[in-house]
């Protein structure tokens, strides 16, 4: 859907976009996003320090930590790291 303002030779236009998915969480601010290249994972790093990764297509908060160095952002990509034990 679009609108169109204005008298100008050249109209302001304003798209309208659905929004798909909206995540909520008890925190002040967000610090930092990060979008898997391959899932339907957003990473996102909260004031708090506690790091979340959630599903977009389900619309679910998949996992936290708030200590546990699970996950690592690098620039624009992330990667989970599986805990294993040692024999």
């Amino acid at each position: 859907m679009s609108f169109i303002f204005g008298k100008r030779k050249t109209p302001a236009v304003i798209t309208v976009v659905k929004m798909l998915t909206k995540f909520e969480t008890k925190s002040n601010r967000v610090k930092g996003l990060s979008f898997h290249t391959k899932r339907p994972w957003i990473l996102a790093s909260l004031h708090s320090g506690v790091i979340q990764l959630w599903d977009y297509h389900m619309g679910t908060l998949t996992d936290f930590h708030k200590s546990e160095p699970l996950f690592v952002s690098r620039g624009m990509n992330f990667f989970l790291l599986k805990p294993y034990e040692k024999n």
